[in-house]
C-alpha cells in the first residue's frame, strides 16, 4: 500500500485554508477581490489595473464584448473616446509565457509550483482540498452559456435592454471623461452582434471554479508565501469572492459571485420554485436537478395536458422562446420529463383524468391509504411507463415509477426493495460474453436510477461498458449503460441477463465460420451456470419484450448534466 505524502503538518494548513476560503466565500467582499489583485499586481512591479464590476455574467459579458470590439464604432464615428477606448481594450494573452504573472493565480494555478513539484504529492493535495472546498455548483457550464445567449437572444427583451444599458454606463463611466460619456454610449450600443467574436469573449473568461487547485498551489510555494501567512494571501482575497471576470490592457472586468444557489441532495443546481443560480441584478438560470430548463416550465410549470400530448417540435419550440436557439437539440424529451416531475408524478396522473388499470387496492402497510396502478401517456418517454400513486394516510401522492407489465399495485409499490438475494459469484468464464466480473468499477461518468434506487456495478464490458444491479430486493434487474449514452435493461435478474446475452452471443458467434471456441465456451457457461436462454426468435422477443417493460422505471440519468441516458435494445 503506497505512503500518504501529505504530512500532518500539510493537512492541518490545507484545513486551515480551506477555512478560510470557506468564509470568504460566504460573505464576498468586492474590496478584499480589489486589494487582492492590487498586491498581486506589486508584487510584480506593475500598476494595479483599474476594475470595473458589474452584477452578474450577462452584464460582464456585455461589457466585454463592448469593451473588446466597441471601439471600431467609435472610430467610424470620429469620436474623441475612440483613442482612449482603444488603449485600454487590448485584452492580455491567454497563455502566459512567463511564470510568475500577477493573474498566473487565477488564471494558470500550475505556473506558480515549482516545475520539480511531484506529481503524486500534487495530485494527492488536490483531491484533499476538493474534499474540503469542492467547486461552487454555480460555476458550471450553463450559467455562462445562458449569459452568453440571453445577451444575444433574450426571451425578456425589457430585462436585456436594461443590462446592457447598465453595462456600458458603468464601462463608460468608469473609462472615459465626462463630456464623451454619453454619445460614447449611444455609438457603443450599435456595435453589431457577430458570433466569432462572442466565442472570443468565451474563450476570455477566467473562473475561480477550481478551488483545490488555488489551495494546492498554495500550500507548494506559490509566490507570496514567504515573509506572510499563507492565509493571508492575495490569492485567498480574490478567488472566493469572485465571479466570471476578463483582464484587459489595465482594467479588468469582474463580476459578484450570485446572490442565490439553491442545489439537490447530490449537490446539483436545482429548484423547483425559481431559478437555481440568481445574480443581483435580476440575471438567473433555472435547473431541474442539473438539467436546464424553460424558466415557465419551472414557475408557474407547464400543463399536465401540454407536457404529456405536446409533439417534441413544441416541447423544442416552447424551450427555445426562452433558453435561446440550439439549446435544445436531442433532448426534448429530458425537458418533457424534467416538467413532468417539476407538476409530480401523481398530479400529471390526477390533472389529466387518467383511470387506473388496476387498483385501489388498500396498502397492507399503511391501513388509511390505499394504491392504484395508472399507465403513462407514451409521449412521456416515448415507449408504455405505468406508475403506481398512493392516496390518503401519511404517504398521500407518493408515486413510484414500475414496470409497464406490472399487474398488481401492492407488488408494484414494493418493486426494487426488500433482503438481496444472494450474489452470484461470477468467473472469468463470462468473459466470452464480453463481461468482466469487477469489484472496483468506474463508468466513465456518475449515474444514478430516475427514482433513487440503488445501482451497483459489479462488471465492466471491454468498449467502456458498465454491467449494474438495480435496486434491493430479491430480484435485482440488470442494467448495462455503454460509454456513448445509451442504456438497456438485460432482464429482471442476472440470470435473466445472462440468458439474453449468451443467446445473442450464440447467434453472434454462429455467423462466423471460425467461431468454434467461442461457441463452445458459451455452451459450457450455460451448462455451468445451468442457464436456459430463449431458443426461439418468439421466446427471444419476448425476453426483449420483459426487459423494455422495465426501461421507463430503470431510466439512467447522467448525474452532472441531469440527462436521460437513451434507451437502445441493443446497445452494445
Amino acid at each position: 500500500m503506497p505512503l500518504d505524502p501529505i504530512t500532518d503538518d500539510d493537512r492541518r494548513t490545507l484545513r486551515e485554508l480551506a477555512e478560510r476560503w470557506n468564509t470568504r466565500a460566504a460573505t464576498p467582499d468586492r474590496a478584499a477581490v480589489e486589494d487582492g489583485f492590487a498586491r498581486l499586481y506589486r508584487e510584480q512591479g506593475m500598476e494595479p489595473p483599474l476594475i470595473v464590476w458589474f452584477d452578474s455574467p450577462m452584464a460582464g459579458m456585455v461589457a466585454a464584448y463592448t469593451l473588446a470590439f466597441g471601439g471600431k464604432e467609435l472610430e467610424r464615428a470620429d469620436s474623441p473616446a475612440a483613442g482612449e477606448w482603444a488603449r485600454r481594450s487590448t485584452p492580455l494573452p491567454s497563455e502566459e509565457t512567463s511564470s510568475p504573472h500577477p493573474l498566473a493565480g487565477v488564471i494558470r494555478v500550475g505556473r506558480l509550483l515549482p516545475e520539480d513539484t511531484p506529481q503524486g504529492l500534487m495530485a494527492a493535495l488536490h483531491v484533499a482540498a476538493g474534499d474540503l472546498v469542492p467547486s461552487p455548483a454555480w460555476a458550471g457550464y450553463w450559467v455562462l452559456k445562458q449569459a452568453q445567449i440571453q445577451a444575444r437572444y433574450p426571451a425578456d427583451p425589457e430585462f436585456s435592454d436594461r443590462v446592457r444599458e447598465t453595462a456600458v454606463a458603468a464601462l463608460t463611466d468608469a473609462l472615459l471623461p465626462a463630456d464623451p460619456r454619453a454619445e460614447a454610449g449611444a455609438v457603443l450600443a450599435r456595435t453589431p452582434d457577430d458570433e466569432d467574436r462572442w466565442g472570443k469573449v468565451v474563450r476570455g473568461v477566467r473562473h475561480p471554479n477550481d478551488p483545490a487547485a488555488v489551495l494546492t498551489a498554495l500550500l507548494l510555494g506559490a509566490p507570496g508565501r514567504e515573509g506572510g501567512s499563507l492565509e493571508d494571501h492575495p490569492l485567498l482575497a480574490i478567488a472566493p469572492g469572485l465571479g466570471p471576470w476578463w483582464a484587459f490592457d489595465g482594467v479588468l472586468l469582474a463580476t459578484d459571485p450570485p446572490v442565490e444557489v439553491h442545489t439537490d441532495a447530490r449537490g446539483r443546481l436545482h429548484r423547483a420554485d425559481g431559478p437555481a443560480v440568481r445574480f443581483a441584478d435580476g440575471f438567473g438560470v433555472h435547473l431541474w436537478h442539473a438539467h436546464q430548463m424553460p424558466p415557465s416550465a419551472i414557475v408557474p410549470g407547464w400543463t399536465a395536458e401540454d407536457i404529456a400530448f405536446a409533439p417534441d417540435e413544441e416541447i423544442r419550440r416552447r424551450a427555445e422562446a426562452e433558453l435561446g436557439p440550439g439549446t435544445v437539440r436531442h433532448d426534448a424529451g429530458d425537458v418533457r420529463r424534467c416538467a413532468a416531475e417539476r407538476l409530480g408524478w401523481a398530479r400529471m396522473v390526477r390533472d389529466l383524468g387518467l383511470e387506473p388499470v388496476a387498483g385501489p387496492t388498500a396498502d397492507p402497510d399503511e391501513p388509511a391509504s390505499s394504491l392504484a396502478l395508472y399507465d403513462l401517456p407514451e409521449p412521456l418517454f416515448g415507449r408504455p411507463a405505468r406508475v403506481v400513486v398512493r392516496s390518503g394516510g401519511p404517504g398521500d401522492g407518493e408515486a413510484l415509477l414500475v414496470p409497464a407489465d406490472a399487474d398488481d399495485p401492492v407488488a408494484a409499490a414494493s418493486w426494487l426493495t426488500g433482503p438481496d438475494e444472494e450474489p452470484w459469484a461470477l468467473g472469468d468464464e463470462v468473459s466470452v460474453l464480453d463481461m468482466e466480473p469487477d469489484d472496483d468499477i468506474e463508468h466513465v461518468e456518475e449515474v444514478h436510477l430516475i427514482g433513487g434506487q440503488p445501482l451497483e456495478p459489479f462488471a465492466s464490458e471491454g468498449a467502456g461498458g458498465t454491467y449494474y444491479l438495480c435496486g434491493r430486493g430479491p430480484r435485482r434487474p440488470v442494467l448495462f449503460a455503454d460509454s456513448e449514452g445509451g442504456a438497456r435493461v438485460l432482464g429482471r435478474d442476472l440470470k435473466e441477463a445472462l440468458e439474453l446475452l449468451a443467446a445473442e452471443a450464440l447467434d453472434d458467434y454462429r455467423e462466423d465460420e471460425e467461431a468454434g471456441e467461442e461457441i463452445a465456451a458459451v455452451e459450457d457457461l450455460i451448462e455451468e451456470l445451468r442457464l436456459t436462454p430463449p431458443s426461439t426468435p418468439e421466446e427471444y422477443g419476448a425476453r426483449v419484450a420483459s426487459a423494455r417493460a422495465m426501461s421507463t422505471a430503470l431510466t439512467l440519468i447522467m448525474t452532472e448534466e441531469g440527462n436521460a441516458y437513451e434507451y437502445r435494445d441493443d446497445t452494445d
